[in-house]
């Protein structure tokens, strides 16, 4: 599975990064060491005697004692600079979106730019597995860029500029975020913040010369008697300015060293993805042909130009340390026939016509009602056991070899599944009253009078238990698949909740759940699904960020494959068989198939599996598959199991495809807008 050799290469970068880090701080200190023993001798030549000063005498300072105490103290002020910017970052994404300008755009949204952005990103995170993230705008910038950032999955967000919403039609806009989600799902956001942190760092030095040369101007400057002392003050910073300088130059080194590379991976993981390879190619030539090309006029873009899709600057544009390859070697990676020559700007006429021939989506708000009262007949009127999409059957682990980059038949799947999705459902997933109530209206049952009892329980305001009522006649026909679809579309939007709203969500989930005393499949894994976000936006994560092997997680293997075997149709016989088969892949020992876990049980064991490293983590989610797959066939119930699992620890697996061949058969559909 190439996802986790992209993640443990990510984890080797860091590694690298680290050493180069090591390296610059000895350089740097060796230059300081010489900037000390020249401040030292031009103390002590005056005049014309500076001229006697050779490198063979500033060589004589150099001293192991010498350079031990530069290099422990140049490595505190880089390694205290690095940390504290990674600290300052520790929000991920959406502190380093808002750092540039950007504001988040709302999923009611009415800005036909803004939807189109949306309903991509949607498509992109439902083919790919992901997580839908956070969506951000930078309104001021009107050059062709955009960037994704985050610390993992979770915290992820994609960001645009106007000038990429407004220049790029959507084959292009997509072959945009096709390339951000390569960054997202192959660890390099991660690695990114690192590379920010110690870019910071190095630069330290520039900054802590500047204030000394600026304390000896002010301070000769001064009419009193000490201002003569202030000079070797002013001197000694210009020295550290000068430092500082080179060690800025070895920082855009390091960071070209680092993410160059990259860039070609995560073109060719655009085409992957889209199996379109004009879509990225026309986005750069729209670029190149573009007055303010991928330019940014936020002063942050240096600091940020490694993660950005196109040079963010003009000096980041200087071939010796950029961070991105220049635009004609990009475009023909993609197209080795290209003869040169760039796309004009979009002229007012073209967006325009753009718009007028988008179909769009219902606005939030708009007779939601009556909507939903039609489609409820709708869905009635067809099989329950029939998905909104079907495919062809495949086995889960041909689908997890997908896992990070997604076949051309599981994203026409999800660009299928959102164009059939019934609008009113689409819209109450994105308007930000009606999408807790949509989650809600999931978990009641299929009887009326169960379901109304059940509404009556509920801590909710009268108004929202009506809408609950036509949320759930309008879910009623739909199968658990497609409900879980629509849930990963519903559950970002909590992020313009209140905290106290999130919280008071989950209380109702759990009273909805524990109503009857039983916990379905469904019930678990949307469940599961609102906690995780809810932890996640209301930072409630305590779980340690260090890595983990698997002899540190064995108790929570168990937990995870006995549940998957709990959920299987297979006879308990077989299902210990299974269990056993599956530890033995892990190389653990056999033994009696555990009872079922809570909720909380689950929970805990999902977390810090997410911990495990790469390939250990690539090794437990075959035995996943090896325990769904001992009978021969997947069921429902086992593959929403195993999806869910996976996403939970950070694993993005695409759609499972499979036939409607009975009703056990899952048939997992992804969403269009």
């Amino acid at each position: 599975m190439l996802f986790f050799n992209w993640q443990e290469a990510a984890r080797r970068k860091t590694r690298l990064l680290l050493v180069l880090m090591v390296l610059a701080v000895i350089f740097l200190s060796a230059l300081t060491v010489l900037m000390l023993a020249l401040f030292e001798e031009l103390q002590r030549h005056q005049g014309i005697d500076a001229l006697l000063i050779s490198p063979s005498l500033l060589l004589t300072h150099f001293t192991p004692e010498q350079f031990a105490r530069v290099f422990m103290g140049v490595a505190l002020v880089v390694g205290v600079g690095s940390a504290y910017r990674i600290a300052s970052l520790s929000e991920g994404g959406y502190r380093i979106a808002e750092s540039l300008g950007g504001r988040a755009v709302r999923a009611d949204t009415d800005d036909f730019y803004e939807r189109r952005l949306l309903n991509v990103v949607e498509e992109m995170a439902l083919a790919s597995g992901c997580s839908v993230p956070g969506v951000f705008v930078l309104d001021n910038e009107h050059g062709i860029n955009a960037f994704a950032a985050g610390h993992d999955l979770d915290d992820a967000v994609i960001a645009v500029t106007r000038g990429t919403l407004e220049q790029l039609g959507r084959d292009e806009l997509e072959g945009v975020i096709a390339h951000e989600f390569s960054h997202i799902v192959h660890g390099d956001m991660r690695l990114n913040i690192r590379l920010m942190g110690v870019v910071f760092g190095i630069t330290m030095l520039a900054q802590l010369g500047r204030i000394l040369l600026q304390f000896g101007n002010g301070a000769r400057h001064n009419l009193d008697r000490n201002k003569k002392d202030a000079a070797p003050f002013a001197l000694f910073g210009l020295g550290l300015m000068l430092v500082g300088f080179i060690g800025g130059l070895l920082a855009s080194a390091i960071r070209a060293a680092i993410s160059r590379t990259r860039e070609y991976l995560a073109d060719a993981s655009a085409v992957q993805y889209t199996r379109n390879t004009e879509g990225i190619a026309n986005a750069l030539k729209r670029i190149g042909g573009y007055e303010l090309s991928s330019h940014l006029i936020n002063p942050r873009a240096a600091e940020v130009s490694h993660m950005l899709f196109g040079a963010g600057s003009l000096f980041s544009m200087l071939d010796l340390f950029s961070s991105h390859p220049t635009l004609d070697e990009r475009i023909k990676r993609l197209e080795p026939g290209w003869k040169g020559g760039y796309l004009p700007e979009r002229t007012q006429l073209e967006r325009m016509t753009e718009q007028m021939q988008s179909r769009a989506r219902p606005q939030a708000g708009s007779s939601l009602h009556a909507s939903l009262a039609a489609t409820a007949a709708m869905l009635a009127s067809r099989d329950l056991a029939q998905p909104l999409v079907a495919e062809q059957q495949r086995k889960t682990s041909d689908t997890m070899a997908t896992m990070g980059n997604p076949t051309a038949a599981q994203h026409n799947f999800a660009r299928t599944w959102l164009q059939r999705l019934p609008a009113p459902l689409y819209q109450a997933a994105h308007a930000s009253q009606q999408a807790p109530l949509l989650l809600l209206a999931m978990l009641l049952p299929a009887d009326e009078t169960e379901s109304q009892r059940l509404i009556g329980q509920l801590a909710i305001p009268l108004g929202d238990r009506n809408d609950l009522q036509q949320l759930h006649a309008g879910l009623v026909r739909l199968a658990d698949s497609d409900r879980l679809a629509l849930a990963e579309i519903a559950l970002p939007t909590l992020r313009d909740s209140t905290p106290n709203l999130r919280q008071h969500l989950l209380t109702q989930v759990h009273t909805l759940v524990m109503a009857d005393g039983k916990v379905s499949l469904f019930e678990w894994a949307l469940t599961l699904m609102v906690q995780h976000q809810v932890d996640q936006l209301d930072k409630r994560r305590t779980i340690s960020s260090s890595h983990r092997q698997i002899s540190q997680t064995r108790d929570d293997i168990h937990t995870l494959l006995a549940t998957l075997c709990h959920f299987s149709a297979m006879h308990s016989d077989d299902q210990q068989a299974a269990y056993n088969q599956a530890l033995q892949l892990m190389r653990l020992p056999p033994q009696p198939l555990p009872a079922r876990a809570s909720l909380e049980q689950l929970q805990g064991a999902i977390r810090h599996c997410g911990r495990l490293l790469p390939l250990a983590k690539q090794k437990l989610l075959q035995a996943c598959c090896q325990c769904i797959e001992f009978d021969g066939r997947v069921n429902q119930q086992e593959a929403q199991a195993l999806r869910i699992i996976a996403l939970l620890c950070g694993c993005p697996i695409p759609p499972l495809i499979y036939d409607a061949v009975d009703q056990q058969d899952i048939r997992y559909q992804p969403t269009d807008g």
